[in-house]
């Protein structure tokens, strides 16, 4: 069963361990860092809204590694929509 919901995240970095911009950008704390913790951080205030969060290139290999069929990458893209206050105005 897929997962966008962050409850199911065991916290075991098998998605960081897969992930190809942790590993080259020491600025990205990764997937399990950015996706289900800091979702947990956000709902508990927005403002923690961490930049790091645009350094995703939304490869979605944390998901193809998810244990838990959590999706990370999605977590991550809803996150960037919602709190990204630099986002164009449409009037």
């Amino acid at each position: 069963m897929s997962d966008t919901r962050f409850e199911s995240c065991i916290k075991c970095t098998v998605c960081t361990t897969a992930c190809p911009v942790s590993r080259v950008n020491p600025g990205y704390p990764g997937p399990k860092q950015a996706g289900p913790d800091g979702e947990r951080l956000r709902l508990k205030d927005g403002a923690l809204y961490d930049e790091a969060l645009k350094y995703c290139i939304n490869c979605k290999r944390c998901e193809v590694a998810c244990p838990s069929d959590v999706k990370i990458g999605d977590i991550i893209q809803r996150a960037r929509a919602k709190y990204d206050t630099t986002r164009p105005v449409i009037a």
